[in-house]
């Protein structure tokens, strides 16, 4: 599933954080691995058959808006991955 298509059939299930509020977000927290997504039919052009498309694979946990942390628009980290940060960040 890519992020702009999110699914609104998720919306009726629960928060894998909290398990009281529906899922509205995926984490966009890098989890560090590229994915090849290959190339859409509808969209391929004759200059772009040979590139692969790929991108940042990302942490993708399912949660509601109160269990997220908003970064920045459209960026939200789950309750995990920000302890990820925080652990890097004691680090320091």
């Amino acid at each position: 599933m890519e992020k702009n298509e999110f699914n609104t059939e998720l919306h009726k299930y629960l928060c894998q954080f909290c398990r009281k509020n529906y899922v509205t977000k995926q984490c966009d927290f890098p989890d560090g691995r590229w994915r090849l997504c290959g190339h859409p039919l509808s969209k391929i052009h004759a200059d772009m058959a040979n590139i692969p498309m790929s991108g940042l694979s990302t942490c993708d946990n399912y949660m509601c808006n109160e269990c997220a942390t908003n970064i920045t628009k459209g960026i939200d980290f789950c309750p995990t991955c920000m302890k990820k940060i925080q652990l890097i960040c004691n680090r320091m």
